[in-house]
């Protein structure tokens, strides 16, 4: 794998909107870094999944979808928060034996300062809690499920974030989605007894779901942190057949909650 250095970040990324003093909490030399290192190594992987996918002529629109996972949400109650829904999402945390999903796609075309900020809010909420005891984990409810609060819910890989370059290229909407939110947030929720969770929208094939899997090794590698610490719950085309959806599951099988 490939890293940057903190040395001239700034000639490496563009960012061709404003960054007030209070973004840099989030859009900090290190975490810019991070982000740069996420596109070196995965972006032109991206690039040739999307090809794949131009080729094959995938209507995401038109397809069933099944969700890998999301049953073991089971006997609680999940709410669904879309960008600048702070104030919500802190008292729906609150509430014992609930999820919190947290969708960045919930926009066709979410403003700067929405996707920012909602970043910012979701930092705070996980600094102010990260003291707290740990959930229980009694009951028939799986370990890993039980300790989950909050899902981040991540846009499409086909997705540019057309404010953020690195390298005179568009960065991936996803990259910048579940970047920011597992390089902020991912020890604290675990030092919190709680789970590092995204939700990973539309993989389409075998090739998609390795390429997710690196891409959660190269985050809990670069975090330092132990190997399956991140956990997601997937969607994926309903049409594929079921050979193809074994073989998904297994290449995530390190990420996916049991």
């Amino acid at each position: 794998m490939i890293n940057t250095t903190m040395k001239n970040i700034y000639s490496l990324v563009d960012i061709k909107m404003k960054v007030p003093f209070n973004y840099k909490q989030v859009l900090s030399c290190k975490a810019l870094k991070f982000l740069a290192d996420l596109h070196i190594n995965f972006n032109y992987r991206r690039l040739e999944l999307l090809s794949i996918r131009n080729e094959k002529r995938i209507n995401l629109t038109g397809s069933g979808l099944d969700y890998f996972n999301a049953n073991k949400f089971n006997n609680r109650e999940v709410q669904t928060f879309g960008l600048n829904q702070i104030d919500s999402l802190k008292k729906s945390i609150s509430r014992n034996n609930s999820i919190s999903a947290v969708d960045f796609s919930v926009e066709d075309n979410p403003s700067w300062s929405s996707l920012v900020e909602t970043q910012l809010g979701l930092k705070d909420i996980v600094e102010t809690n990260r003291t707290d005891s740990a959930i229980e984990t009694e009951g028939s409810i799986d370990v890993a499920v039980n300790e989950v609060s909050v899902v981040l819910c991540g846009r499409d890989i086909s997705i540019d974030e057309i404010n953020f370059f690195i390298d005179k290229t568009p960065f991936s909407a996803s990259f910048f989605d579940f970047g920011l939110y597992l390089y902020h947030n991912s020890k604290q929720l675990i030092e919190s007894g709680s789970t590092p969770t995204v939700f990973i929208p539309n993989i389409m094939n075998y090739y998609e779901a390795k390429f997710w899997n690196e891409f959660l090794l190269f985050v809990e590698q670069e975090l330092e942190l132990e190997t399956g610490s991140i956990k997601a719950v997937v969607s994926l085309d309903g049409k594929l057949p079921e050979f193809e959806k074994r073989h998904i599951k297994e290449e995530l099988s390190e990420h996916l909650i049991d």
